[in-house]
């Protein structure tokens, strides 16, 4: 089974206990205060949390902003009727999931089925972000470099790539670290 922190009133969480199972998941943690949640959040290290609106120690809106914000897992909301007026903030905050009580045992399972395939979306999305800003750093890297040897030989565009691209495969290096190797003034083709 998976494993859940849950955040919350005592009632609410008995509940979520009780249902829990036909979700693959069991509560390895339980707190009402937002405080010890965030505490509980990095020594458990949950796969999912669900929180409800009405936590101690921390506005519920400052517990679920930094739980969010840190990506650690999905993150489910369940909110009673009359905390519907808090739902502009809930839904700033962007959890995975914001579930309306009473709690019914199929809308808790697919709340969780839907949080798990969001998160893992959001996490490739992120990968992608992280090599396409990498590709781009490399990218100015060797355009500078690239820049330099045209300055500073004469050569025309064409040549000068041709060049660069010689030497780091006959020194079997990469064109990145043949850029540093120009920007830093230790290598120039002839």
């Amino acid at each position: 089974m998976k494993r859940a922190l849950l955040i919350g009133n005592p009632r609410q969480i008995s509940e979520l206990k009780a249902i829990m199972p036909l979700a693959n998941y069991q509560a390895i943690g339980t707190t009402s205060n937002g405080i010890e949640a965030l505490r509980l959040l990095h020594r458990l290290e949950p796969e999912l949390v669900i929180m409800t609106w009405d936590v101690l120690g921390l506005s519920a809106f400052d517990l679920l902003q930094n739980i969010t914000d840190q990506r650690l897992c999905p993150v489910i909301v369940t909110v009673s009727q009359e905390d519907t007026d808090a739902l502009p903030d809930i839904i700033k905050a962007d959890p995975h999931y914001v579930l309306i009580q009473p709690l019914r045992a199929f809308e808790l399972v697919t709340a969780v089925f839907y949080s798990e395939n969001r998160f893992l979306k959001e996490r490739e999305i992120l990968k992608k972000i992280s090599r396409l800003e990498d590709d781009l750093k490399a990218r100015k890297l060797y355009y500078q470099a690239l820049l330099t040897v045209i300055q500073k030989t004469g050569y025309e565009e064409k040549v000068a790539y041709r060049k660069i691209q010689q030497y780091a495969m006959s020194q079997r290096k990469s064109l990145s670290s043949v850029a540093m190797e120009i920007i830093k003034g230790h290598w120039l083709p002839e």
